[in-house]
């Protein structure tokens, strides 16, 4: 934080307060963006080991394996993979993102990352500053206050497909919950 203050030249005054806080408001949006990215790296890597331990299964054991068994393991594989893949999407770089901003909501808190998501930054720095909507705002602060927008728009992102993954992974986990059941339905209409 202390770097990007530096780069301020409008720290006396004027815009020293607004400069502090939406520095505040970039440096927790980048956090944010950090954890995200990690929770899906722990994902990933978490996954991606059972999928090879299942893989190791599958090709050691397969004769062995009940009908049962090679469907529930063919299950948790498929979803398993699902959920490897949408954080591997997720982990992507993005440069830029072009999601327009929703309708302003007052009274919202803007600064939870998902509503800053959809402020604008001149609605960002009003909103910060409390003052006239007519004063001006320095090149740094309209560049800042842009950046943590895009910021929260990726964190966002980042956020929601670490969810789908979560969901995909704990459907795998979850499928003999479903698949037990139906094997037993269907042998019972052939006994």
């Amino acid at each position: 934080m202390n770097a990007i203050l530096c780069m301020s030249s409008n720290l006396d005054g004027r815009y020293g307060m607004v400069d502090e806080k939406i520095i505040k408001i970039f440096d927790n949006v980048n956090d944010l963006q950090k954890f995200a990215e990690a929770k899906n790296g722990a994902i990933l890597a978490l996954n991606s080991a059972v999928l090879l331990a299942l893989l190791s299964i599958f090709i050691d054991k397969y004769i062995q394996l009940n009908i049962v068994s090679k469907i529930y393991l063919s299950q948790m594989f498929l979803y398993l993979l699902a959920s490897v893949i949408v954080s591997l999407i997720s982990l992507m770089p993005r440069l830029s993102f072009n999601e327009k901003p929703k309708k302003y909501i007052k009274n919202e808190n803007f600064l939870f990352f998902m509503n800053l998501a959809d402020y604008k930054v001149n609605r960002v720095l009003f909103e910060i500053s409390g003052e006239n909507k007519r004063k001006g705002f320095s090149k740094f602060q309209k560049n800042i206050a842009r950046q943590a927008i895009i910021n929260s728009r990726i964190t966002r992102y980042k956020f929601r497909m670490s969810s789908v993954a979560i969901i995909c992974s704990l459907s795998a986990i979850f499928t003999p919950l479903i698949t037990y059941p139906v094997y037993f339905i269907e042998k019972r209409k052939h006994d």
